[in-house]
């Protein structure tokens, strides 16, 4: 505590001297955040964002040998070169982040009849390691690198049959207790997002995933005969390339989001026809 009252007690005799000797240097009513700072040699003042100008920013520095330097800026980018350590990790900082965990439910849209998804036991889960951001005060725009693994489950009498590459949906045989019958797709994508924040640390947001669908399959059990049967297969001829598009709201760390999934799963002529549609909810974003 001592150190910071010395610290002040420094910048305010600064400030007296100065009130002496010339005009007031800068006047800004209601700041964002006022941030002071001091090292061995200099101690400065930081002012972030001024009523109908959230860019704002104006330093004071003071250095050891009663000089000043200063540096105000009224727009979002920033080409200078940063020549203290500090400096390269506020900026690092400042565009790269981790984005959210997200868990949500799923379900098919456009399906042939006979195939019946239960979206209470079809699931999504996804998760953006990295995160490239760029502000505009309240706007942000971002691009993400991300990962997302989408179950689809039929209930009732029908089940996933893949033969000769193709992929249908049938019944189960006469007798036959189902178990479970569902395609699984794996994708490797890339978030695109624009949002805003709003009051009281809400942020809505609007964003189109590119998706690399790597991986995808059917698997299905049930019982005949009192003998477990199982079918499993990975070579589906699934969509390599599909675009989501997705809506979120979020308040702090916790969000909600819906996402509409227009292509198809399948490549033409290689299984049912049907997009997808799922709901969910993100963490610490």
């Amino acid at each position: 505590m001592k150190r910071i009252y010395l610290i002040l007690s420094l910048f305010v005799a600064s400030i007296v001297v100065m009130a002496e000797k010339q005009d007031t240097l800068v006047d800004v009513s209601h700041a964002d955040r006022v941030v002071l700072t001091q090292n061995k040699s200099s101690f400065c003042v930081d002012i972030y964002g001024q009523p109908n100008n959230p860019d704002y920013h104006y330093r004071h520095t003071r250095m050891a040998a009663n000089d000043a330097s200063l540096d105000e800026r009224a727009l979002g980018w920033d080409f200078g070169i940063p020549m203290k350590k500090e400096n390269k990790k506020r900026e690092y900082k400042r565009w790269l982040s981790v984005g959210a965990i997200h868990f949500g439910f799923v379900n098919a849209i456009g399906a042939p009849k006979d195939m019946k998804v239960d979206m209470g036991s079809s699931y999504e889960i996804g998760f953006v390691p990295l995160k490239l951001n760029r502000k505009w005060g309240k706007d942000i725009f971002s691009i993400g690198l991300g990962f997302n693994w989408a179950n689809y489950r039929l209930t009732g009498n029908s089940r996933f049959v893949t033969l000769n590459g193709r992929t249908t949906v049938e019944t189960y045989p006469d007798g036959a207790a189902p178990d479970y019958s569902r395609i699984k797709v794996f994708s490797l994508n890339f978030p695109i997002e624009y949002s805003r924040r709003l009051k009281h640390s809400w942020e809505v947001g609007v964003a189109a995933i590119v998706n690399f669908n790597t991986y995808a399959s059917a698997e299905t059990r049930y019982i005949l005969n009192d003998k477990e049967e199982k079918a499993f297969n990975k070579h589906l001829h699934h969509k390599r390339f599909t675009i989501d598009l997705q809506g979120s709201v979020r308040w702090k760390c916790i969000g909600a989001y819906v996402k509409y999934k227009p292509f198809q799963i399948f490549q033409k002529d290689f299984g049912p026809k049907f997009s997808g549609l799922s709901t969910g909810i993100t963490l610490f974003y």
